[in-house]
């Protein structure tokens, strides 16, 4: 029996136009799940990084220390519910492509979403498209309750190879893939055979091209899986 191969996607510019975080908190705040003020932070540490304040991975830490302050006292399983509503539903931002290409990959991979986002986007975007599995950040949860910290970051880059590197031993690295839009995909993709850059930032379109990785747009995903995938069949 031949050994599964492994498919990695990152979520946000990757899979999803945009960034999760921004839409979800937003939604949150009209839930009233976390306050306007949490929201202001959030946005903030954002500013920052656009103003070149402030570097991406740095970045991402900041977002998930004020976000999981935000959540402190709200329920898991209501966090949960919400971002299940909310991706299904106007939060729906998932690029055409990822659905034709996981139906394809399925057949010989096993998916897997790798993000820096914490543990209930992960899950419920791995629910939605029936993945194997996730690795995110995660933040603290005590009975069942957010306490307002975060217990795992997955914003550097080490960090999310040091994630995935027991995950990727039980799998048959050729014929591997991995998808990601930014240098803090750099470790992941070149943990792979097939590393896929979509609308790749300036650091990673350098260092996809010294590389020979793909770089493609959104609409170009699927036929170049297409071809990827007939090989190894």
């Amino acid at each position: 029996m031949k050994q599964k191969k492994i498919a990695l996607f990152d979520i946000d510019k990757t899979v999803y136009d945009g960034y999760v975080l921004f839409f979800m908190t937003e939604y949150q705040v009209k839930k009233r799940t976390i306050s306007e003020n949490d929201f202001n932070n959030i946005y903030r540490d954002f500013k920052l990084y656009k103003k070149g304040l402030v570097d991406y991975e740095t970045t991402v830490a900041n977002l998930l220390i004020h976000w999981a302050r935000g959540l402190k006292g709200i329920s898991g399983n209501t966090v949960l519910k919400q971002t299940r509503c909310f991706l299904k539903g106007k939060g729906n931002r998932f690029f055409p492509f990822l659905k034709p290409v996981i139906k394809l990959l399925k057949r010989t991979h096993e998916i897997y979403f790798v993000t820096g986002e914490p543990e209930f986007i992960g899950r419920t975007v791995s629910d939605l498209y029936r993945a194997t599995g996730f690795i995110t950040s995660k933040l603290g949860v005590r009975n069942g309750i957010f306490t307002g910290e975060v217990k795992t970051f997955l914003a550097k880059r080490e960090e999310k190879q040091k994630a995935i590197k027991q995950l990727l031993k039980a799998y048959d690295v050729n014929g591997s893939f991995a998808f990601g839009d930014s240098e803090g995909d750099i470790e992941i993709l070149n943990s792979v055979e097939n590393a896929i850059c979509i609308n790749p930032t300036a650091g990673l379109k350098k260092t996809a091209k010294e590389r020979g990785w793909v770089i493609a747009k959104p609409e170009e995903v699927e036929k170049i899986l297409k071809q990827k995938v007939e090989e190894l069949i």
